[in-house]
């Protein structure tokens, strides 16, 4: 399995942000396991904005701690502070599994497929 890495910036608003930022941004916040329940939902940025826990077990999230992070991630998100957390950074290194060839920024992995 190859691994890319690419460098992701969050600098736009989270309104105007696609499927494909919400998922990467999902990465960032080691919640990749999410991605395909929010791509199903097509949550994009808007949609994010107002995701509730009854909307997140809705999408299939059923463990209560998980659907709490998820939560306090996006209020972190949307306010630049949490319950738990406050100041995070939104330039982050998104790791983007690929079977694709290998080119000069990849990093060979060995990690199971």
């Amino acid at each position: 399995m190859w691994v890319k890495l690419e460098t992701f910036c969050l600098f736009q608003s989270v309104d105007e942000w696609t499927v494909n930022d919400v998922t990467s941004w999902l990465a960032a916040t080691s919640s990749y396991e999410f991605a395909s329940m929010f791509i199903e939902n097509n949550i994009d940025g808007t949609k994010l904005e107002s995701i509730t826990d009854t909307s997140l077990i809705d999408m299939g999230v059923k463990d209560s701690e998980q659907r709490q992070l998820l939560l306090l991630a996006i209020q972190e998100l949307l306010t630049g502070t949490s319950e738990t957390v406050s100041g995070m950074y939104w330039l982050y290194t998104v790791v983007h599994f690929s079977h694709a060839s290998k080119t000069t920024n990849d990093i060979e992995t060995n990690s199971p497929n």
